[in-house]
């Protein structure tokens, strides 16, 4: 590493301390930024909620790459307590401002529903967040849900952030706010490799997240999601190199 990019990258770093709130939640223009998605209803959500989102996941370096891997669980509610109902849904390629969402682009991307294997396929629908409407892809499916059934939508995934000196990864929770009433709760956790000081996390928002020493978590309750949860940290291995 040169001295003078050393210096400068070690300055930055350390000053100021502790990780800082973003305070204008939006993305400049330019290339979309790919996002850990949003479960959505394309139809028959209407007396479907989404009870809870979780997000459990790592960050570790891969021969000077940034990998980020894990799960999420979105649980459903039909809170119809006498009939089933056929949905459709799905994670929409769009995440609200300047994100994206591609399951080619993941490293590896398996949803399961009941426990079992659920089959992505694609098709074109509007999509309304934040006051725009968009045509736009959605990856997903059909699924029933009998009369008063909770059902966990699963997601394994592995993403490549690149060899960037400072990441950053994005949640795209918008799309959440689709379903029936307001989400009941969501809770984020994102875990460095070691245990670390605030300084190597750079900027989360919203500002709400709590830091361990390790671990970032949001946690949201009865809420209708806006905007996007985001953090951007300094690389693990460069992190280690300092």
């Amino acid at each position: 590493m040169k001295p003078l990019f050393a210096l400068l990258l070690i300055a930055l770093c350390f000053y100021p301390f502790g990780p800082r709130p973003l305070h204008a939640q939006s993305l400049p223009a330019g290339p979309a930024r790919l996002a850990l998605p949003s479960l959505a209803p394309m139809t028959g959500g209407e007396k479907v909620e989404l009870v809870s989102h979780t997000l459990d996941a790592s960050l570790r370096d891969a021969a000077g790459q940034t990998l980020v891997e894990g799960q999420a669980v979105f649980k459903l509610h039909n809170a119809d307590l006498l009939n089933k109902v056929d949905l459709t849904l799905g994670f929409p390629a769009w995440g609200g401002d300047n994100l994206r969402f591609d399951p080619a682009a993941f490293t590896s991307f398996q949803v399961t529903a009941r426990g079992k294997p659920f089959a992505l396929s694609t098709v074109e629908r509007p999509l309304r967040l934040g006051g725009e409407t968009r045509q736009v892809v959605w990856h997903g499916g059909t699924l029933t849900l009998n009369a008063d059934e909770r059902v966990n939508v699963e997601v394994a995934f592995q993403l490549n952030l690149g060899a960037a000196a400072l990441p950053a990864l994005f949640i795209a929770h918008e799309a959440d706010g689709l379903w029936q009433g307001v989400v009941g709760s969501a809770r984020y956790r994102i875990r460095l490799p070691v245990v670390t000081i605030a300084n190597q996390v750079r900027a989360a928002a919203p500002p709400l997240a709590e830091f361990d020493g390790q671990t970032l978590t949001w946690l949201f309750t009865e809420f209708k999601p806006r905007g996007f949860v985001t953090m951007t940290f300094v690389q693990p291995a460069l992190w280690q190199s300092l």
